[in-house]
């Protein structure tokens, strides 16, 4: 199976759901990488009677059987293994069932001891042996969103797991492996349960000031409906009355103190059901925005029928490449750490479309050399007719 499968459960009723699941995610999967499977569980009017209403439900209980959790920010990486989440494309007119197996990487992956370790330097080491206050800063830098911090602080999370687990072996006098001993020598068990802290009451601090996308105020509310739910009494309210003439049975007594869980949650879910969604810009918006402007002239040029160009014409048209070079490195350039892939790419969709409302200037397209120089400040400029081009800073 790939990243790019999709397995239509058209037909597919609860027990053959369930034995799907079964088959295919108790164990883990080999790969070099962790991927992403998508379900189609549900159409619109013209295939809606293709599928069984409740063949989400089916999934997603099968899918917890295992341990698999719901998570609305999660993406193929290793510390979204073993999620779940949902969505409904409206422009295919779709509803998708994304779960994220877990995959044993090792025994998919041949690389050798020293290309293990290489890959620990990277953004996870970093971020769990650096000293707290450089983590602090890190994280303002690098991180812009709630579900951009929430899967650092389970990344975190998964590391320090995986500290207990070193530090077990080497008590035992067992040899590490190449990944458990850089681990060790990078980092502490005390600097990893600092970091967690302070990442967690930050990400609840973001909940709480609802500094939260449409997608994570979702997902917020669903973990705070969860906790409710768990509480003695937490599913009274949502049963209510069943319409019958006999009298409910009394309900038991809840505890002064798990009333108070209730009371603040109940409060911390009305206010972050009450604020408004906010949007993360783009690092580089306005500099895309232009090039995208420019790609979509050149487009359309390359569309024209039945006339020749015009010199400046094909000189846009010409320089379609750069354009596109120029937007590649951007977009790299505005990617932060642990980055959703699907949200980010929504975000770049809508920079292109608010581009294509914007009708291109008049003016001859500049040359573009390298990402920045779109807008780098300089301009050509023409006197009369017999003097010469010159370039100016604006």
């Amino acid at each position: 199976m790939s990243n790019l499968e999709i397995i239509d459960l058209g037909g597919y009723d609860e027990a053959q759901v369930r034995t799907y699941v079964m088959d295919h995610f108790t164990k883990p999967m080999e790969g070099a990488e962790p991927i992403k499977l998508t379900f189609v569980v549900g159409a619109g009017k013209g295939d809606r009677q293709k599928y069984h209403p409740d063949l989400s439900k089916y999934m997603t209980t099968a899918l917890r059987e295992l341990g698999f959790e719901e998570d609305r920010a999660a993406s193929a990486c290793k510390e979204c293994m073993g999620t779940f989440k949902s969505q409904h494309d409206t422009s295919k007119n779709l509803k998708f069932m994304h779960v994220f197996p877990h995959v044993d990487l090792k025994s998919g992956n041949e690389a050798s001891a020293q290309e293990i370790c290489a890959e620990q330097r990277g953004v996870h080491l970093l971020c769990a042996s650096c000293e707290f206050d450089t983590f602090k800063e890190m994280v303002a830098v690098k991180t812009q969103s709630w579900g951009q911090r929430k899967r650092l602080c389970r990344a975190l999370q998964d590391m320090a797991e995986r500290f207990e687990v070193a530090e077990a072996k080497m008590i035992r006098m067992e040899a590490l492996s190449p990944e458990e001993q850089v681990l060790y020598d990078s980092t502490s068990a005390d600097l990893l349960a600092e970091k967690v802290t302070w990442l967690t009451a930050a990400l609840k601090r973001m909940a709480d000031e609802g500094q939260l996308t449409a997608r994570e105020k979702t997902q917020v509310l669903a973990q705070i409906d969860a906790k409710l739910a768990a509480l003695p009494g937490g599913k009274r309210e949502a049963e209510g009355d069943d319409g019958g003439d006999a009298e409910p049975p009394p309900a038991a007594p809840i505890p002064p103190k798990v009333q108070k869980q209730r009371e603040a949650l109940s409060a911390r879910r009305r206010a972050v059901a009450a604020a408004q969604p906010i949007a993360h810009p783009l690092r580089h918006a306005a500099e895309m925005q232009a090039l995208f402007v420019r790609l979509a002239a050149a487009e359309r040029l390359e569309a024209v029928k039945g006339r020749l160009l015009t010199m400046a014409e094909v000189k846009t048209v010409g320089e379609k490449g750069e354009v596109q070079e120029a937007l590649d490195e951007l977009e790299a350039a505005c990617r932060g750490w642990f980055e959703d892939e699907e949200e980010f790419q929504s975000r770049i969709a809508a920079l292109k479309a608010k581009a294509a409302k914007v009708k291109p200037a008049a003016a001859p397209a500049k040359k573009v050399s390298g990402a920045m120089s779109a807008l780098d400040g300089w301009e050509t400029v023409s006197g009369n007719s017999n003097s010469k081009g010159k370039s100016r800073k604006r």
